[in-house]
């Protein structure tokens, strides 16, 4: 019951889709420029997206698609830490198997 509690508490605006025109760029800039355009607040460490590019991100997309799109190139992923709060982390690596 709290696990579907929690997955319905995500923020509206997280999962509503936005019209986003972003070049490639630095992604940092292109993170920050998502939070704006979405309204979501985004953690990240700076040294963490340092000399990372992101590829272009143009059309409607949630922040989770477009998030996918930026991070998923770059070996990083995210989780919602809160209210209108996305945490970006790097993406563990995979176990090796015997």
């Amino acid at each position: 019951m709290l696990a579907l509690a929690l997955a319905a508490s995500i923020d509206a605006s997280a999962a509503d889709a936005a019209s986003i025109d972003l070049p490639a760029q630095p992604l940092g800039i292109t993170l920050d420029s998502l939070a704006k355009s979405t309204n979501t607040k985004l953690v990240y460490a700076d040294s963490m997206v340092q000399n990372l590019q992101a590829g272009p991100v143009k059309g409607n997309y949630t922040v989770q698609q477009a998030l996918d799109k930026v991070l998923g190139q770059n070996d990083l992923q995210y989780e919602q830490v809160g209210d209108g709060v996305i945490a970006v982390k790097k993406t563990p690596p995979k176990a090796k198997s015997d």
